[in-house]
């Protein structure tokens, strides 16, 4: 079997491959989530690098995890739009990694590794009129629509809603609340009860379609003797925020064009989106394979 990407993942992926320090790797996915660059929207997909000024947005049911070139982790939840509006390596490990991350809707967390944290780093987060200075760290936070807030999970952060006083937070599992229209709240402990709820909103979810570089998975939506019919198909689904690709079959002497989804982690996680999608955009008989 062949497989042949659509022309506007190939035309993303190949120039940045090229890159020796990409400034930012999408590491896992589900979908459906979209890429601004550049003034095109594109279906995000793992192994997508990113630079300066991109943007990313998820949709229902949707986590994006990114690994910034310094070795930090970002997460996304559903319904979310992050900004990376500064993503500059330095030119060597030596120098310092600089990054503004605006993230306009949605929940977000930020996770430096033991690796990541030997790093020079000055990176500068916002959730929608919160602004964050990130130090080794690990922190989370939402722009939900009546409130702004961020919890401190670990390290330290300095912290600030408008032009408002800056304050410092130094507490783990402490949470900064900025309700819409009203003063800043005190920081207090966070309750646990509510964290463990809260993060589940930017993790990843088994069996849920994660995809990832390694998964081995594949779900076939659909499968067409015309190939112009396929790639129609295609085009829907890539618009829907879902990195499909094309792939041919000859079965009994005939060419057949297939849609499908590939880089699913686990046979659970392709049959949920071929399930879905196939409710979704009437596809009448998906199935999954490797």
């Amino acid at each position: 079997m062949r497989v042949i990407l659509s022309a506007i993942v190939l035309g993303w992926m190949l120039p940045l491959a090229a890159w020796a320090a990409p400034a930012a790797v999408v590491e896992g996915l589900q979908m459906p989530a979209w890429l601004e660059h550049g003034g095109q929207r594109m279906a995000l997909n793992v192994g997508m690098t990113l630079g300066s000024g991109d943007v990313i947005h998820t949709g229902t049911g949707a986590r994006v995890l990114l690994r910034l070139e310094e070795g930090s982790h970002v997460k996304l939840g559903e319904e979310a739009d992050l900004d990376l509006a500064t993503l500059e390596p330095p030119a060597d490990e030596q120098g310092v990694f600089r990054g503004v991350l605006k993230v306009l809707k949605g929940a977000f967390r930020f996770t430096t590794s033991a690796i990541g944290k030997a790093r020079a780093r000055d990176i500068e987060a916002s959730v929608a009129a919160v602004t964050i200075g990130i130090r080794g760290t690990d922190v989370w936070g939402k722009a939900a629509p009546d409130r702004d807030f961020v919890v401190l999970i670990e390290g330290r952060i300095d912290i600030r809603r408008g032009d408002e006083a800056q304050q410092t937070m130094g507490d783990p599992l402490t949470v900064f609340m900025a309700p819409k229209g009203a003063p800043v709240l005190p920081v207090t402990p966070v309750n646990m009860d509510d964290l463990k709820v809260w993060a589940q909103e930017t993790e990843l979810q088994e069996g849920q379609g994660i995809i990832g570089a390694d998964g081995g998975w594949i779900a076939y939506l659909a499968s067409y003797r015309d190939h112009a019919v396929a790639g129609r198909a295609l085009a829907r689904l890539t618009g829907a925020g879902y990195a499909a690709t094309l792939s041919t079959a000859e079965i009994g002497g005939q060419s057949w064009s297939r849609v499908g989804i590939a880089g699913f982690a686990t046979r659970a996680d392709a049959e949920a989106i071929a399930g879905r999608l196939g409710g979704e955009f009437g596809f009448t008989s998906p199935w999954v394979g490797r």
